[in-house]
């Protein structure tokens, strides 16, 4: 039986390297469908988890203190992370301009 979602919370606050992959294994799933239809690339999807890994533990302890649904706080958040990545990439992907262009 999975823990609640406070009681996974308050795990990720009281020994993170538990609680994390406890997250992860019950919401990894989801959050990689978010962020690969968003970021195709495996490897930039997967930092973009570790971001929100790492957002979530941050967190832990305010969210722990409001009312909400910790699985559509981290489906917005993974949303969130990795539309901000695309954005990143696509403006570091961007042609420069010409030395000349004035």
């Amino acid at each position: 039986m999975q823990p609640s979602e406070e009681k996974l919370l308050q795990c990720v606050v009281e020994d993170p390297q538990t609680g994390l992959p406890e997250l992860l294994a019950r919401y990894g799933g989801i959050l990689n469908g978010v962020v690969r239809r968003i970021l195709p690339d495996a490897r930039d999807a997967e930092e973009c988890l570790s971001d929100v890994l790492v957002q979530c533990w941050r967190q832990a302890p305010a969210l722990q203190n409001r009312d909400g649904n910790l699985r559509a706080w981290l489906i917005v958040t993974a949303r969130n992370k990795a539309l901000d990545r695309y954005r990143r990439l696509r403006r570091e992907q961007a042609d420069p301009l010409p030395e000349d262009f004035a």
